[in-house]
């Protein structure tokens, strides 16, 4: 579920620890992070992920995340900034 942003379009799980997000414009030229976000009511989750962001389409970002300690693939929260 998208809980907010600006720009974003869709966003969809597309399998375990796998996520498309997509933009309103083209991104080529941006700068993108993500990390794990918690929020008040929130399951606990373990923070030792490690987050990939895949760009292959002009105005999508796929993330991936990975937990080494339970080394799989995990879905939980997650912020995704974009900087133009």
């Amino acid at each position: 579920t998208l809980r907010g942003g600006s720009g974003v379009v869709a966003s969809s799980r597309l399998f375990v620890g796998y996520f498309s997000v997509t933009f309103n414009q083209s991104i080529v030229n941006c700068a993108a992070t993500a990390n794990s976000l918690h929020r008040s009511g929130d399951t606990p989750f373990n923070v030792s992920n490690h987050f990939t962001i895949i760009q292959q389409e002009p105005t999508k970002l796929f993330v991936q995340i990975w937990n080494s300690t339970q080394n799989q693939f995990m879905d939980i929260p997650f912020a995704l900034i974009v900087a133009c």
